[in-house]
C-alpha cells in the first residue's frame, strides 16, 4: 500500500483504496510464475534440483495465498465498519 501511495496509484481520494487494493494482490502472486521461470532457465546447470527448488516455491506461494485471504477478510470487515459508521451518523 505505502508504494501505492508513492506512486499516487488511485489518487488520493475516498476511492483509491479500489486501485490499490488489487496491486497489492497482484504484485504478490507473480512470485510462483518468476520463480519457476528462474529455476527452468538455472535447470542446465542445476540438474534435477530445479525442479526439487519448486517445492519451497510452491509452498511460499501458497503461504502468500493464505495471507492475502487474510488481508482481503480484514479490508471487507474495516470497509463494512466504515459503511456502519457513516449509516449510524446519516441517520443520527
Amino acid at each position: 500500500m505505502a508504494a501505492c501511495r508513492a506512486l499516487s496509484l488511485g489518487g488520493t481520494g475516498p476511492d483509491a483504496k479500489l486501485i490499490r487494493r488489487p496491486v497489492v494482490f497482484c504484485a504478490s502472486q507473480k512470485t510462483l510464475p518468476v520463480a519457476v521461470t528462474t529455476l527452468n532457465t538455472l535447470s542446465t546447470q542445476m540438474g534435477f534440483l530445479a525442479g526439487v527448488a519448486v517445492i519451497p516455491c510452491v509452498f511460499s506461494h501458497f503461504g502468500q495465498i493464505v495471507i492475502d485471504s487474510f488481508l482481503a477478510s480484514h479490508w471487507m470487515a474495516e470497509d463494512r465498519r466504515e459503511r456502519e459508521a457513516l449509516g449510524g451518523a446519516a441517520a443520527g
